[in-house]
């Protein structure tokens, strides 16, 4: 075995040779966002819209934050995984409750005692309200009557 020489890093051990290129830590900050913004869409998956909103986030965060490099890193590619999943879901979870809405009665009774109880009315008088409001610009009586669709009074 012949001796390590200087030359070019030819037969320099590799502790030698990477000694005069320091290893940078790993600290992406958009990597962390990202991340964050996932497990906010798995844990606000059963609402419907959220994790999709989420989900978006941290997909657009997962991709911003692997910057000029050509691979993403493992938490960039489970953070992608783990928000398209929640992207899904989120979707499958609002067509299941609209098509509940629409074809069962008892999820139509739900909803329409909970918009009876906030607006005095029912969910299709409220949407036929809303959308001869959109299209005339004439305020539905249950709106002129105090009641602010966009204000919900909790208490």
């Amino acid at each position: 075995m012949e001796p390590y020489d200087n030359q070019g890093g030819q037969g320099v051990p590799p502790e030698q040779f990477y000694q005069n290129y320091p290893v940078r830590p790993v600290s992406n900050s958009m990597s962390v966002v990202a991340l964050i913004l996932a497990v906010f869409a798995m844990l606000t998956l059963m609402t419907g819209i959220f994790p999709i909103f989420f989900g978006s986030l941290a997909l657009l965060f997962a991709i911003l934050g692997k910057g000029n490099n050509l691979r993403m890193d493992t938490g960039g590619k489970i953070t992608t995984t783990l928000a398209t999943i929640c992207i899904v879901l989120g979707i499958v979870v609002t067509a299941v409750n609209i098509y509940a809405i629409k074809h069962d009665p008892e999820a139509k009774a739900a909803v329409n005692n909970t918009f009876q109880q906030l607006y005095g009315v029912d969910f299709d008088t409220y949407w036929e309200g809303w959308q001869k409001y959109y299209e005339t610009g004439e305020m539905p009586d249950f709106m002129k009557n105090g009641n602010d669709p966009g204000k919900v009074d909790m208490l």
